[in-house]
């Protein structure tokens, strides 16, 4: 059986006060839209694309073989 401490109440109180005196202290102005770059998208952010895209074709290949040697296998038998 679950008791409640009055620790966790204590916690979750604070918690809730918290975020409620973090949304008072936000100021209510517009966010300042970010210069962007030509293609509209950052030299780092484009890295990252062409990381992940690389990794995926990698995946893919490794994938395509696994399906190609187990055909082989299976032509094999």
């Amino acid at each position: 059986m679950l008791f409640a401490s009055p620790f966790l109440r204590k916690t979750k109180t604070k918690t809730k006060t918290r975020a409620k005196l973090q949304e008072q202290k936000q100021p209510q102005t517009q966010p300042q839209p970010q210069p962007q770059t030509q293609t509209g998208i950052s030299d780092r952010q484009q890295r990252r694309l062409d990381e992940r895209a690389k990794r995926r074709a990698i995946a893919q290949q490794s994938v395509w073989k696994r399906m190609d040697d187990s055909l082989a296998t299976l032509m094999d038998e």
